[in-house]
């Protein structure tokens, strides 16, 4: 709801209730504190059946990313919702082996994924939030749109194994320009969707 009032502040008033997520209102800077230094952060997603057969496969999927992030990156776990929708907040209560943060609104939150080591994102806004602060990610793809805006090397399948590389790979390495590679990927698919709309023209 704090989104919501957001949203309203700017004058959206269309599909406002449907727009729970914490990226869509203005970034502004504000200082954040965490119990923790050094973190990392799992974001969960409402979308269990894009990453899961039911919903205690995916807390087992989870609780099983937090083990693996405590025991290859020796930090703490922040979890993180990725919407102020009250049914997240209670799906993030529910997983174990890390600390359950809150946002209160999109600076917030953004400013969680900015400070961290590393993000394991289960949905894409969240994933662009931390690279564009200039944090690595493996983002959990369930759309073709992760593949224009998130280089594929950080895309992983909602699998710990799939995920696992990821964060192997990219843990405490310097992260590939992301605007510069973003708008390369967008400029080919505008080009390739051109192209096909030109053949369509009879």
């Amino acid at each position: 709801m704090w989104s919501t009032e957001q949203l309203e502040q700017l004058g959206v008033t269309k599909n406002v209730s449907c727009m729970p997520d914490l990226v869509y209102a203005p970034m502004e800077k504000r200082e954040l504190t965490l119990p923790f230094k050094d973190y990392v952060v799992i974001s969960p997603s409402l979308l269990i059946d894009k990453y899961a057969k039911n919903r205690q496969e995916y807390i087992d999927l989870c609780n099983n990313i937090i083990k693996f992030l405590n025991d290859y990156t020796k930090l703490p776990v922040v979890i993180m919702p990725h919407s102020t929708d009250l049914f997240a907040r209670y799906l993030a209560m529910k997983l174990e082996g890390g600390t359950c943060v809150f946002p209160y609104d999109a600076t917030d939150a953004r400013q969680i994924l900015t400070n961290s080591k590393f993000n394991v994102c289960f949905r894409m806004h969240s994933a662009l939030q931390g690279l564009q602060g200039g944090v690595p990610c493996a983002a959990i793809a369930y759309s073709q749109k992760y593949f224009s805006q998130i280089p594929h090397s950080m895309i992983a399948k909602p699998t710990l194994d799939s995920i696992a590389y990821v964060v192997k790979k990219y843990y405490n390495c310097s992260l590939p320009n992301i605007y510069k590679y973003s708008t390369q990927l967008c400029q080919q698919q505008i080009t390739k969707e051109i192209k096909k709309l030109i053949k369509m023209i009879p």
